[in-house]
Protein backbone atom coordinates (compact mmCIF):
# COMPACT_ATOMS: atom_id res chain seq x y z
CA UNK A 1 0.00 0.00 0.00
CA UNK A 2 1.45 3.35 -1.03
CA UNK A 3 1.81 5.64 2.03
CA UNK A 4 -0.46 8.69 2.25
CA UNK A 5 2.51 11.07 2.30
CA UNK A 6 3.78 9.76 -1.04
CA UNK A 7 0.33 10.04 -2.65
CA UNK A 8 -0.07 13.67 -1.54
CA UNK A 9 3.48 14.53 -2.56
CA UNK A 10 2.88 13.13 -6.06
CA UNK A 11 -0.30 15.18 -6.31
CA UNK A 12 1.34 18.38 -5.03
CA UNK A 13 4.43 18.09 -7.23
CA UNK A 14 3.15 16.25 -10.31
CA UNK A 15 -0.59 17.13 -10.24
CA UNK A 16 -1.30 13.39 -10.35
CA UNK A 17 -5.05 12.94 -10.19
CA UNK A 18 -4.59 9.17 -9.93
CA UNK A 19 -2.58 9.59 -6.71
CA UNK A 20 -5.18 11.89 -5.15
CA UNK A 21 -8.01 9.59 -6.25
CA UNK A 22 -6.31 6.70 -4.43
CA UNK A 23 -5.98 8.90 -1.32
CA UNK A 24 -9.71 9.79 -1.47
CA UNK A 25 -10.74 6.18 -2.07
CA UNK A 26 -8.74 5.07 0.98
CA UNK A 27 -10.05 7.65 3.48
CA UNK A 28 -13.53 8.57 2.18
CA UNK A 29 -15.34 5.87 4.26
CA UNK A 30 -13.84 7.31 7.46
CA UNK A 31 -14.72 10.93 6.64
CA UNK A 32 -18.20 10.15 5.32
CA UNK A 33 -19.09 7.89 8.29
CA UNK A 34 -17.95 10.52 10.82
CA UNK A 35 -19.98 13.18 9.02
CA UNK A 36 -23.11 10.99 8.93
CA UNK A 37 -22.89 10.32 12.67
CA UNK A 38 -22.33 13.97 13.61
CA UNK A 39 -25.17 15.10 11.30
CA UNK A 40 -27.65 12.58 12.78
CA UNK A 41 -27.79 10.57 9.57
CA UNK A 42 -28.12 13.46 7.10
CA UNK A 43 -26.51 11.77 4.09
CA UNK A 44 -26.97 14.80 1.79
CA UNK A 45 -25.00 17.16 4.01
CA UNK A 46 -22.44 14.41 4.75
CA UNK A 47 -21.55 14.42 1.03
CA UNK A 48 -20.97 18.17 1.19
CA UNK A 49 -18.77 17.77 4.27
CA UNK A 50 -16.70 15.15 2.46
CA UNK A 51 -16.26 17.57 -0.46
CA UNK A 52 -15.03 20.30 1.89
CA UNK A 53 -12.58 18.06 3.79
CA UNK A 54 -10.91 16.73 0.67
CA UNK A 55 -10.86 20.18 -0.92
CA UNK A 56 -8.86 21.30 2.11
CA UNK A 57 -6.61 18.26 1.81
CA UNK A 58 -5.94 19.03 -1.87
CA UNK A 59 -5.19 22.65 -1.11
CA UNK A 60 -2.76 21.76 1.71
CA UNK A 61 -1.37 18.62 0.06
CA UNK A 62 2.23 19.83 0.14
CA UNK A 63 2.08 20.62 3.87
CA UNK A 64 0.18 17.44 4.77
CA UNK A 65 2.69 15.29 2.87
CA UNK A 66 5.13 15.89 5.73
CA UNK A 67 2.95 13.76 8.07
CA UNK A 68 3.24 9.96 8.06
CA UNK A 69 -0.38 9.37 9.20
CA UNK A 70 -3.37 11.57 8.32
CA UNK A 71 -6.25 9.65 9.88
CA UNK A 72 -6.42 11.95 12.90
CA UNK A 73 -6.18 15.10 10.76
CA UNK A 74 -9.04 13.95 8.52
CA UNK A 75 -11.20 13.11 11.55
CA UNK A 76 -10.58 16.54 13.11
CA UNK A 77 -11.17 18.36 9.80
CA UNK A 78 -14.49 16.52 9.46
CA UNK A 79 -15.54 17.61 12.95
CA UNK A 80 -14.65 21.25 12.27
CA UNK A 81 -16.50 21.30 8.94
CA UNK A 82 -19.63 19.85 10.58
CA UNK A 83 -19.49 22.45 13.37
CA UNK A 84 -19.31 25.27 10.77
CA UNK A 85 -22.27 23.79 8.90
CA UNK A 86 -24.42 23.33 12.00
CA UNK A 87 -23.87 26.90 13.12
CA UNK A 88 -25.14 28.21 9.77
CA UNK A 89 -27.95 25.70 9.16
CA UNK A 90 -29.18 24.53 12.59
CA UNK A 91 -32.84 24.15 11.58
CA UNK A 92 -32.35 22.05 8.49
CA UNK A 93 -34.50 18.94 8.53
CA UNK A 94 -35.13 17.31 5.15
CA UNK A 95 -36.54 14.11 3.76
CA UNK A 96 -33.09 12.50 3.82
CA UNK A 97 -33.51 12.01 7.60
CA UNK A 98 -36.76 10.08 6.98
CA UNK A 99 -35.00 7.84 4.45
CA UNK A 100 -32.15 7.35 6.87
CA UNK A 101 -34.62 6.38 9.61
CA UNK A 102 -35.71 3.49 7.34
CA UNK A 103 -32.06 2.55 6.91
CA UNK A 104 -31.36 2.58 10.65
CA UNK A 105 -34.46 0.50 11.32
CA UNK A 106 -33.20 -2.29 9.05
CA UNK A 107 -29.76 -2.59 10.59
CA UNK A 108 -29.41 -5.32 13.17
CA UNK A 109 -27.59 -4.26 16.32
CA UNK A 110 -24.18 -5.94 16.78
CA UNK A 111 -24.11 -8.57 19.57
CA UNK A 112 -27.15 -6.95 21.27
CA UNK A 113 -25.41 -3.60 21.59
CA UNK A 114 -27.74 -0.60 21.05
CA UNK A 115 -26.22 1.26 18.11
CA UNK A 116 -29.05 3.81 18.10
CA UNK A 117 -27.99 4.87 21.64
CA UNK A 118 -24.29 4.72 20.86
CA UNK A 119 -24.24 6.78 17.67
CA UNK A 120 -25.28 10.20 19.15
CA UNK A 121 -22.49 10.14 21.78
CA UNK A 122 -19.75 8.15 20.00
CA UNK A 123 -17.92 11.09 18.43
CA UNK A 124 -18.08 13.19 21.60
CA UNK A 125 -16.41 10.31 23.46
CA UNK A 126 -13.81 9.97 20.68
CA UNK A 127 -13.06 13.70 20.95
CA UNK A 128 -12.11 13.22 24.62
CA UNK A 129 -9.46 10.59 23.86
CA UNK A 130 -5.80 11.50 23.52
CA UNK A 131 -4.62 11.82 19.92
CA UNK A 132 -2.70 8.51 19.99
CA UNK A 133 -5.64 6.57 21.47
CA UNK A 134 -8.10 8.13 19.01
CA UNK A 135 -5.74 7.26 16.12
CA UNK A 136 -5.61 3.63 17.27
CA UNK A 137 -9.43 3.30 17.43
CA UNK A 138 -9.92 5.02 14.06
CA UNK A 139 -7.37 2.85 12.27
CA UNK A 140 -8.67 -0.44 13.74
CA UNK A 141 -12.44 -0.02 13.68
CA UNK A 142 -13.15 2.82 11.25
CA UNK A 143 -10.62 1.86 8.55
CA UNK A 144 -10.47 -1.90 9.27
CA UNK A 145 -6.67 -1.94 9.46
CA UNK A 146 -4.97 -5.13 10.71
CA UNK A 147 -2.75 -5.01 13.78
CA UNK A 148 0.25 -5.57 11.53
CA UNK A 149 -0.68 -2.54 9.42
CA UNK A 150 -1.27 -0.41 12.52
CA UNK A 151 2.09 -1.46 13.94
CA UNK A 152 3.86 -0.60 10.68
CA UNK A 153 2.13 2.80 10.59
CA UNK A 154 3.14 3.79 14.12
CA UNK A 155 6.53 2.08 14.16
CA UNK A 156 5.67 -0.72 16.60
CA UNK A 157 5.29 -4.51 16.59
CA UNK A 158 2.00 -6.22 15.81
CA UNK A 159 1.59 -7.29 19.46
CA UNK A 160 2.31 -3.75 20.68
CA UNK A 161 -0.30 -2.43 18.25
CA UNK A 162 -2.85 -4.96 19.57
CA UNK A 163 -2.25 -3.85 23.18
CA UNK A 164 -2.42 -0.20 22.15
CA UNK A 165 -5.82 -0.74 20.51
CA UNK A 166 -7.10 -2.70 23.54
CA UNK A 167 -6.09 0.08 25.92
CA UNK A 168 -7.65 2.75 23.70
CA UNK A 169 -10.88 0.72 23.45
CA UNK A 170 -11.04 0.42 27.25
CA UNK A 171 -10.67 4.20 27.59
CA UNK A 172 -13.41 4.79 25.01
CA UNK A 173 -15.68 2.36 26.90
CA UNK A 174 -15.09 4.31 30.14
CA UNK A 175 -16.09 7.58 28.49
CA UNK A 176 -19.22 5.99 27.02
CA UNK A 177 -20.08 4.59 30.44
CA UNK A 178 -20.12 8.15 31.84
CA UNK A 179 -22.77 8.92 29.22
CA UNK A 180 -24.97 6.00 30.27
CA UNK A 181 -23.82 3.55 27.56
CA UNK A 182 -22.62 0.51 29.53
CA UNK A 183 -20.88 -2.33 27.70
CA UNK A 184 -17.94 -4.69 27.77
CA UNK A 185 -14.92 -3.90 25.60
CA UNK A 186 -15.67 -6.98 23.47
CA UNK A 187 -19.27 -5.88 22.76
CA UNK A 188 -18.11 -2.34 21.96
CA UNK A 189 -15.52 -3.71 19.53
CA UNK A 190 -18.20 -5.76 17.73
CA UNK A 191 -20.52 -2.73 17.53
CA UNK A 192 -17.80 -0.45 16.14
CA UNK A 193 -16.56 -3.02 13.63
CA UNK A 194 -20.08 -3.71 12.37
CA UNK A 195 -21.57 -0.21 12.30
CA UNK A 196 -18.91 2.52 12.33
CA UNK A 197 -18.20 2.77 8.61
CA UNK A 198 -21.31 4.04 6.81
CA UNK A 199 -21.87 2.88 3.25
CA UNK A 200 -20.43 5.43 0.84
CA UNK A 201 -22.94 6.42 -1.86
CA UNK A 202 -22.06 5.30 -5.37
CA UNK A 203 -20.17 7.92 -7.37
CA UNK A 204 -19.26 10.02 -4.33
CA UNK A 205 -15.56 9.14 -4.50
CA UNK A 206 -15.31 10.30 -8.10
CA UNK A 207 -17.25 13.48 -7.33
CA UNK A 208 -15.07 14.29 -4.32
CA UNK A 209 -11.87 13.63 -6.25
CA UNK A 210 -12.78 15.84 -9.20
CA UNK A 211 -13.98 18.67 -6.96
CA UNK A 212 -10.96 18.53 -4.66
CA UNK A 213 -8.49 18.38 -7.56
CA UNK A 214 -10.15 21.39 -9.15
CA UNK A 215 -9.92 23.22 -5.81
CA UNK A 216 -6.34 22.15 -5.13
CA UNK A 217 -4.60 25.42 -6.00
CA UNK A 218 -3.99 28.38 -3.73
CA UNK A 219 -7.72 29.20 -3.83
CA UNK A 220 -10.86 27.82 -5.42
CA UNK A 221 -11.41 29.39 -8.89
CA UNK A 222 -14.62 30.58 -10.42
CA UNK A 223 -14.84 27.54 -12.68
CA UNK A 224 -14.79 25.29 -9.63
CA UNK A 225 -17.65 27.17 -8.00
CA UNK A 226 -19.78 26.72 -11.12
CA UNK A 227 -19.46 22.93 -10.76
CA UNK A 228 -20.63 22.90 -7.11
CA UNK A 229 -24.02 23.25 -5.45
CA UNK A 230 -24.50 26.47 -3.49
CA UNK A 231 -24.05 24.56 -0.23
CA UNK A 232 -20.83 22.90 -1.43
CA UNK A 233 -19.41 26.17 -2.74
CA UNK A 234 -20.15 27.99 0.51
CA UNK A 235 -18.51 25.27 2.64
CA UNK A 236 -15.44 25.05 0.39
CA UNK A 237 -15.04 28.84 0.47
CA UNK A 238 -15.37 28.81 4.27
CA UNK A 239 -12.48 26.35 4.54
CA UNK A 240 -10.27 27.97 1.86
CA UNK A 241 -10.68 31.64 2.74
CA UNK A 242 -11.55 31.31 6.46
CA UNK A 243 -14.24 33.94 5.89
CA UNK A 244 -17.88 34.09 6.96
CA UNK A 245 -19.76 33.28 3.76
CA UNK A 246 -23.53 32.74 3.90
CA UNK A 247 -24.90 29.34 2.87
CA UNK A 248 -27.93 29.37 0.55
CA UNK A 249 -29.93 26.24 0.04
CA UNK A 250 -30.72 25.41 -3.60
CA UNK A 251 -34.36 24.73 -4.33
CA UNK A 252 -35.18 21.14 -5.10
CA UNK A 253 -36.99 20.36 -8.33
CA UNK A 254 -39.43 17.54 -8.79
CA UNK A 255 -36.84 15.61 -10.80
CA UNK A 256 -34.32 15.93 -7.96
CA UNK A 257 -36.88 14.60 -5.50
CA UNK A 258 -37.68 11.58 -7.65
CA UNK A 259 -34.00 10.83 -8.20
CA UNK A 260 -33.18 10.97 -4.50
CA UNK A 261 -36.23 8.86 -3.61
CA UNK A 262 -35.09 6.23 -6.12
CA UNK A 263 -31.63 6.12 -4.54
CA UNK A 264 -33.08 5.69 -1.06
CA UNK A 265 -35.39 2.90 -2.23
CA UNK A 266 -32.42 1.10 -3.76
CA UNK A 267 -30.52 1.46 -0.50
CA UNK A 268 -33.41 0.06 1.54
CA UNK A 269 -33.74 -2.87 -0.87
CA UNK A 270 -30.02 -3.62 -0.59
CA UNK A 271 -30.18 -3.52 3.21
CA UNK A 272 -33.22 -5.78 3.22
CA UNK A 273 -31.35 -8.33 1.12
CA UNK A 274 -28.35 -8.05 3.43
CA UNK A 275 -30.54 -8.70 6.49
CA UNK A 276 -32.03 -11.76 4.81
CA UNK A 277 -28.54 -13.11 4.13
CA UNK A 278 -27.49 -12.50 7.75
CA UNK A 279 -30.62 -14.25 9.02
CA UNK A 280 -29.84 -17.28 6.85
CA UNK A 281 -26.24 -17.31 8.10
CA UNK A 282 -27.40 -17.16 11.72
CA UNK A 283 -29.81 -20.05 11.16
CA UNK A 284 -26.99 -22.12 9.66
CA UNK A 285 -24.74 -21.32 12.64
CA UNK A 286 -27.50 -22.27 15.11
CA UNK A 287 -28.01 -25.56 13.30
CA UNK A 288 -24.29 -26.32 13.40
CA UNK A 289 -24.14 -25.50 17.12
CA UNK A 290 -27.04 -27.86 17.75
CA UNK A 291 -25.32 -30.60 15.76
CA UNK A 292 -22.12 -30.19 17.80
CA UNK A 293 -24.04 -30.29 21.09
CA UNK A 294 -25.79 -33.47 19.99
CA UNK A 295 -22.48 -34.99 18.94
CA UNK A 296 -20.92 -34.13 22.31
CA UNK A 297 -23.87 -35.67 24.16
CA UNK A 298 -23.60 -38.82 22.03
CA UNK A 299 -19.87 -39.11 22.73
CA UNK A 300 -20.42 -38.79 26.48
CA UNK A 301 -23.25 -41.35 26.32
CA UNK A 302 -21.00 -43.73 24.39
CA UNK A 303 -18.27 -43.31 26.98
CA UNK A 304 -20.71 -43.94 29.84
CA UNK A 305 -22.01 -47.11 28.16
CA UNK A 306 -18.48 -48.39 27.58
CA UNK A 307 -17.65 -47.69 31.23
CA UNK A 308 -20.76 -49.52 32.38
CA UNK A 309 -19.95 -52.54 30.20
CA UNK A 310 -16.43 -52.68 31.62
CA UNK A 311 -17.79 -52.60 35.18
CA UNK A 312 -20.57 -55.10 34.42
CA UNK A 313 -23.31 -52.57 35.24
CA UNK A 314 -26.24 -51.35 33.11
CA UNK A 315 -25.50 -48.23 31.00
CA UNK A 316 -26.17 -44.81 32.53
CA UNK A 317 -25.99 -41.31 31.16
CA UNK A 318 -22.82 -39.47 32.24
CA UNK A 319 -23.67 -35.94 33.36
CA UNK A 320 -20.71 -33.65 34.16
CA UNK A 321 -22.49 -31.70 36.92
CA UNK A 322 -23.38 -34.77 38.99
CA UNK A 323 -20.35 -36.89 38.09
CA UNK A 324 -18.57 -35.91 41.31
CA UNK A 325 -21.57 -36.87 43.44
CA UNK A 326 -21.79 -40.33 41.76
CA UNK A 327 -18.05 -41.03 41.71
CA UNK A 328 -16.68 -43.49 44.32
CA UNK A 329 -14.74 -42.10 47.25
CA UNK A 330 -11.07 -41.52 46.34
CA UNK A 331 -8.47 -43.96 47.73
CA UNK A 332 -6.11 -42.88 50.53
CA UNK A 333 -3.26 -40.62 49.34
CA UNK A 334 0.07 -42.15 48.41
CA UNK A 335 3.30 -41.04 46.74
CA UNK A 336 1.78 -41.73 43.32
CA UNK A 337 -1.80 -40.67 43.96
CA UNK A 338 -3.46 -37.49 42.60
CA UNK A 339 -4.02 -36.35 46.20
CA UNK A 340 -0.36 -35.23 46.29
CA UNK A 341 -0.87 -33.12 43.20
CA UNK A 342 -1.98 -29.51 43.15
CA UNK A 343 -5.78 -30.05 43.12
CA UNK A 344 -8.09 -28.66 40.46
CA UNK A 345 -11.24 -26.80 41.61
CA UNK A 346 -13.82 -29.18 43.08
CA UNK A 347 -16.85 -29.88 40.95
CA UNK A 348 -19.09 -29.03 43.94
CA UNK A 349 -17.54 -25.57 44.42
CA UNK A 350 -19.99 -22.72 43.88
CA UNK A 351 -19.33 -21.26 40.40
CA UNK A 352 -18.61 -17.72 41.64
CA UNK A 353 -16.35 -18.94 44.44
CA UNK A 354 -14.47 -21.07 41.92
CA UNK A 355 -14.06 -18.10 39.59
CA UNK A 356 -12.84 -15.90 42.46
CA UNK A 357 -10.26 -18.50 43.44
CA UNK A 358 -8.97 -18.80 39.89
CA UNK A 359 -8.82 -15.01 39.54
CA UNK A 360 -6.71 -14.76 42.72
CA UNK A 361 -4.41 -17.42 41.33
CA UNK A 362 -3.97 -16.14 37.78
CA UNK A 363 -4.56 -12.35 37.94
CA UNK A 364 -0.92 -11.50 38.83
CA UNK A 365 0.33 -13.51 35.86
CA UNK A 366 -2.28 -12.14 33.44
CA UNK A 367 -1.68 -8.51 34.45
CA UNK A 368 2.08 -8.99 34.16
CA UNK A 369 1.68 -10.06 30.53
CA UNK A 370 -0.79 -7.33 29.53
CA UNK A 371 -3.90 -9.52 29.19
CA UNK A 372 -7.06 -7.38 29.02
CA UNK A 373 -9.91 -7.82 31.57
CA UNK A 374 -12.20 -9.35 28.92
CA UNK A 375 -9.48 -11.83 27.91
CA UNK A 376 -8.84 -12.65 31.59
CA UNK A 377 -12.55 -13.47 32.07
CA UNK A 378 -12.46 -15.77 29.06
CA UNK A 379 -9.25 -17.43 30.33
CA UNK A 380 -10.92 -18.28 33.66
CA UNK A 381 -14.03 -19.70 31.94
CA UNK A 382 -11.81 -21.91 29.75
CA UNK A 383 -9.90 -23.18 32.81
CA UNK A 384 -13.19 -24.10 34.53
CA UNK A 385 -14.38 -25.96 31.42
CA UNK A 386 -11.05 -27.82 31.16
CA UNK A 387 -11.20 -28.87 34.82
CA UNK A 388 -14.72 -30.24 34.35
CA UNK A 389 -13.81 -32.13 31.18
CA UNK A 390 -10.63 -33.52 32.76
CA UNK A 391 -12.51 -34.69 35.87
CA UNK A 392 -15.01 -36.60 33.71
CA UNK A 393 -12.28 -38.17 31.62
CA UNK A 394 -10.09 -39.07 34.63
CA UNK A 395 -13.09 -40.76 36.26
CA UNK A 396 -13.72 -42.79 33.09
CA UNK A 397 -10.05 -43.73 32.83
CA UNK A 398 -10.03 -44.98 36.44
CA UNK A 399 -13.07 -47.11 35.71
CA UNK A 400 -11.40 -48.56 32.61
CA UNK A 401 -8.17 -49.13 34.55
CA UNK A 402 -6.18 -47.68 31.64
CA UNK A 403 -3.06 -45.63 32.36
CA UNK A 404 -2.68 -44.08 28.92
CA UNK A 405 -6.34 -44.04 28.00
CA UNK A 406 -8.24 -46.02 25.37
CA UNK A 407 -8.59 -44.73 21.81
CA UNK A 408 -12.17 -43.69 22.52
CA UNK A 409 -11.14 -41.65 25.58
CA UNK A 410 -8.23 -40.07 23.71
CA UNK A 411 -10.55 -39.06 20.86
CA UNK A 412 -13.06 -37.48 23.26
CA UNK A 413 -10.30 -35.69 25.18
CA UNK A 414 -8.81 -34.23 22.01
CA UNK A 415 -12.21 -33.07 20.81
CA UNK A 416 -13.32 -31.47 24.11
CA UNK A 417 -10.09 -30.26 25.72
CA UNK A 418 -7.76 -29.63 22.77
CA UNK A 419 -9.65 -26.63 21.31
CA UNK A 420 -9.82 -25.04 24.77
CA UNK A 421 -6.03 -25.10 25.11
CA UNK A 422 -5.65 -23.71 21.61
CA UNK A 423 -7.86 -20.76 22.60
CA UNK A 424 -5.82 -20.22 25.79
CA UNK A 425 -2.66 -20.20 23.65
CA UNK A 426 -4.30 -17.58 21.40
CA UNK A 427 -5.31 -15.39 24.39
CA UNK A 428 -1.88 -15.47 26.03
CA UNK A 429 0.27 -15.11 22.92
CA UNK A 430 3.62 -16.90 22.33
CA UNK A 431 5.66 -15.20 25.09
CA UNK A 432 3.09 -15.46 27.89
CA UNK A 433 2.19 -19.05 26.93
CA UNK A 434 5.87 -20.00 27.11
CA UNK A 435 6.08 -18.63 30.68
CA UNK A 436 2.70 -20.11 31.62
CA UNK A 437 4.04 -23.61 32.41
CA UNK A 438 6.43 -22.41 35.14
CA UNK A 439 3.79 -20.17 36.70
CA UNK A 440 1.18 -22.94 36.53
CA UNK A 441 3.44 -25.35 38.44
CA UNK A 442 4.44 -22.88 41.18
CA UNK A 443 0.97 -21.36 41.62
CA UNK A 444 -0.61 -24.82 41.74
CA UNK A 445 1.29 -25.58 44.91
CA UNK A 446 0.75 -22.06 46.31
CA UNK A 447 -3.02 -22.16 45.84
CA UNK A 448 -3.41 -25.94 46.22
CA UNK A 449 -1.19 -27.87 48.62
CA UNK A 450 0.03 -24.86 50.62
CA UNK A 451 -3.54 -23.62 51.16
CA UNK A 452 -4.52 -27.11 52.38
CA UNK A 453 -1.53 -27.10 54.75
CA UNK A 454 -2.18 -23.67 56.25
CA UNK A 455 -5.01 -24.89 58.57
CA UNK A 456 -2.56 -27.45 60.07
CA UNK A 457 -0.10 -24.70 60.95
CA UNK A 458 -2.90 -22.49 62.28
CA UNK A 459 -4.29 -25.27 64.52
CA UNK A 460 -0.78 -25.74 65.95
CA UNK A 461 -0.64 -21.99 66.71
CA UNK A 462 2.26 -21.54 64.31
CA UNK A 463 0.55 -19.95 61.23
CA UNK A 464 2.54 -19.29 58.06
CA UNK A 465 3.30 -15.74 57.00
CA UNK A 466 2.58 -14.83 53.35
CA UNK A 467 6.32 -14.86 52.62
CA UNK A 468 6.67 -18.32 54.18
CA UNK A 469 3.68 -19.61 52.17
CA UNK A 470 5.22 -18.35 48.91
CA UNK A 471 8.62 -19.80 49.81
CA UNK A 472 7.15 -23.19 50.69
CA UNK A 473 5.23 -23.26 47.39
CA UNK A 474 8.52 -22.65 45.56
CA UNK A 475 10.20 -25.51 47.43
CA UNK A 476 7.35 -27.91 46.61
CA UNK A 477 7.31 -26.89 42.94
CA UNK A 478 11.08 -27.45 42.70
CA UNK A 479 10.94 -30.94 44.19
CA UNK A 480 8.55 -32.67 41.80
CA UNK A 481 9.43 -36.31 41.08
CA UNK A 482 7.25 -36.56 37.96
CA UNK A 483 5.10 -34.03 36.20
CA UNK A 484 2.81 -33.62 33.21
CA UNK A 485 4.68 -33.60 29.94
CA UNK A 486 2.19 -31.09 28.50
CA UNK A 487 -0.73 -29.11 29.98
CA UNK A 488 -3.39 -31.34 28.35
CA UNK A 489 -1.87 -34.66 29.51
CA UNK A 490 -4.26 -36.34 31.94
CA UNK A 491 -2.52 -39.69 32.54
CA UNK A 492 0.64 -38.61 34.44
CA UNK A 493 0.89 -37.41 38.05
CA UNK A 494 2.99 -35.06 40.14
CA UNK A 495 4.57 -36.21 43.45
CA UNK A 496 6.81 -34.38 45.89
CA UNK A 497 10.28 -35.54 46.96
CA UNK A 498 10.08 -34.75 50.68
CA UNK A 499 13.73 -35.70 51.18
CA UNK A 500 14.56 -32.61 49.12
CA UNK A 501 11.94 -30.30 50.63
CA UNK A 502 12.41 -30.90 54.37
CA UNK A 503 16.14 -29.98 54.67
CA UNK A 504 15.59 -26.74 52.73
CA UNK A 505 12.43 -25.94 54.69
CA UNK A 506 14.57 -25.68 57.85
CA UNK A 507 15.94 -22.38 56.54
CA UNK A 508 12.43 -21.07 55.90
CA UNK A 509 10.29 -22.27 58.81
CA UNK A 510 10.51 -22.01 62.57
CA UNK A 511 11.20 -25.29 64.45
CA UNK A 512 7.56 -25.70 65.48
CA UNK A 513 6.40 -25.07 61.90
CA UNK A 514 8.99 -27.54 60.56
CA UNK A 515 7.61 -30.19 62.95
CA UNK A 516 4.10 -29.72 61.46
CA UNK A 517 5.49 -30.12 57.93
CA UNK A 518 7.46 -33.26 58.90
CA UNK A 519 4.32 -34.83 60.36
CA UNK A 520 2.38 -34.08 57.14
CA UNK A 521 5.16 -35.58 55.01
CA UNK A 522 5.21 -38.73 57.15
CA UNK A 523 1.43 -39.14 56.88
CA UNK A 524 1.59 -38.66 53.12
CA UNK A 525 4.32 -41.26 52.73
CA UNK A 526 2.34 -43.70 54.89
CA UNK A 527 -0.78 -43.17 52.79
CA UNK A 528 -2.84 -41.63 55.60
Amino acid sequence: MTPDAILLRRYAEEQSEEAFAEFVQRHLPLVYAAAVRRLAGDAHRAKDIAQVVFCAAARDARKLARHAMLTGWLYTATRNAVVDTQRAESRRRTREEEAHALQVGSIDSAAGFEWTRLRPVLDAALDELAADDREAVLLRFFQSRTFAEIGAAVGASEEAARKRVDRALDKLRDRLDRRGISSTSAALAVALAGQAAAAVPAGLAASVTSTAVAAGGAAVGAATFLGLTKLQAGLAAAVVTAGAVGLVRQQQTLADTREELGRQQQRVAALTAQNAALTATRATADAEAGRLRAEQTALKQSLAEATARAAGAPPAVLRPKDAAARAPAPPPPSTTDRSTQAPSPARTTAPQAQRDKLRRRYDPFLRQHGISPAQADRFVELKIAIYEAQDDLQESMRRFGAQGGTKEIEAIRNKLVGPMWEEIRSILGPEAYKAYGDYERTSAFRFGMVESLEPRFASANVPLTPAQADGLAGLLAGAILSQRSRPTDLSTTMTVDWDVVLPKAGDLLAPAQLAVLREFAARTAAGR
